[in-house]
């Protein structure tokens, strides 16, 4: 099971997310995604959007918010995952 590790951004907003209320299902579609990513990184629903080599984009959706998750397979590490962008789809 591949472990994730998240760029400070994606942390930070993730953080952000989970403070906003107002945002709860949004927090928990994410959360949802990224335990899909932990247990099987080769799913299929998370390979749809592929922006350059190695870097993977999944929207998530709920209501009006339109998100994405960006992420890669880790550089060094061979069963790890970088999360590097959580946020608005229009970035």
């Amino acid at each position: 099971m591949p472990e994730l590790w998240f760029g400070p951004a994606a942390d930070r907003a993730l953080d952000e997310l989970a403070a906003d209320g107002s945002r709860r299902r949004l927090f928990e579609r994410v959360n949802a995604l990224l335990d899909d990513l932990e247990h099987d990184a080769n799913q299929r629903h998370l390979r749809r959007h592929r922006f350059q080599i190695g870097l993977w984009g999944v929207v998530v959706q709920s209501g009006s918010d339109e998100w994405i998750v960006l992420w890669e397979p880790h550089s060094e590490l061979d069963d790890a995952i970088v999360i590097q962008y959580i946020g608005p789809s229009a970035f």
